[in-house]
């Protein structure tokens, strides 16, 4: 994705944020088939590019009531997708956080089929990348936010090198979380609750609670789109593992 002004970035993070509450509004309302992605890009008018933007940053996430409800996405949402890679394609200097997300997108779009094979092949390549530059980073809470960053991975319909990293650093993604909640850093509370709810083990007791700690956070969001749809997937997820003790 190529760098943009001050302005632009501006465009992009408000687009982030409206996208980011209508698949909110989504999850909430158990409209798992709806095309969100298309309904935003038809009413956005002349923002057009800022609701691609968008999409193109919230990776896997833009597909959220699909994922949770194990459904494939809407063909105008696929659509979209298609759009998005050919208005912000994946350039040779983007990060490899870029790189995960966009492949991992693109597998959720298509689904467990033939047509997702190319996809989670070059995820699993990306991926496989950042596992190997962050172990060679050897600072629990840099490397907590690159999770952070890498949050919309946070599914169980996505497995990967990146998850299976998770779970084995389980203690580093609740020290994260620790860290981020006593630096009132919400919006990373979220994400990294998301990869705490994912790798606990079904049965086992968890470092953390986290249903009241994702309470808190929901509350102390105030109304930031992103940091509610994180938390109300994290929870989702929770509930999820939960269902399996």
């Amino acid at each position: 994705m190529a760098p943009v002004n001050g302005s632009r970035t501006a465009a992009y993070a408000a687009a982030v944020q409206d996208l980011a509450g209508r698949l909110h509004q989504a999850l909430d309302e158990g409209r798992h088939s709806d095309p969100v992605l298309a309904a935003s890009v038809r009413q956005a008018g002349q923002e057009q590019e800022e609701v691609l933007a968008a999409v193109r940053v919230l990776g896997p996430d833009a597909l959220a009531s699909a994922l949770l409800a194990g459904v494939r996405p809407h063909p105008h949402d696929r659509e979209v997708l298609d759009e998005v890679l050919l208005v912000f394609p994946l350039a040779a200097g983007d990060p490899v956080e870029a790189a995960c997300l966009a492949h991992a997108q693109q597998q959720a779009a298509q689904g467990c089929g033939s047509d997702a094979v190319g996809a989670v092949e070059a995820g699993d390549a990306a991926q496989r990348a950042f596992v190997v530059q962050s172990t060679a980073e050897a600072d629990w809470c840099a490397w907590a936010q690159h999770m952070a960053r890498l949050s919309p991975l946070a599914w169980p319909a996505l497995p990967g090198p990146v998850a299976d990293m998770a779970r084995k650093r389980e203690a580093d993604v609740e020290r994260g979380l620790t860290r981020a909640m006593l630096r009132r850093d919400y919006a990373s509370a979220a994400r990294l609750a998301r990869w705490a709810a994912l790798t606990q083990a079904p049965g086992g007791a968890g470092g953390l609670d986290l249903e009241p700690l994702l309470r808190h956070v929901t509350e102390m969001a105030g109304g930031a789109a992103r940091v509610l749809l994180d938390a109300a997937i994290a929870r989702r997820l929770l509930a999820g593992r939960q269902a399996q003790r």
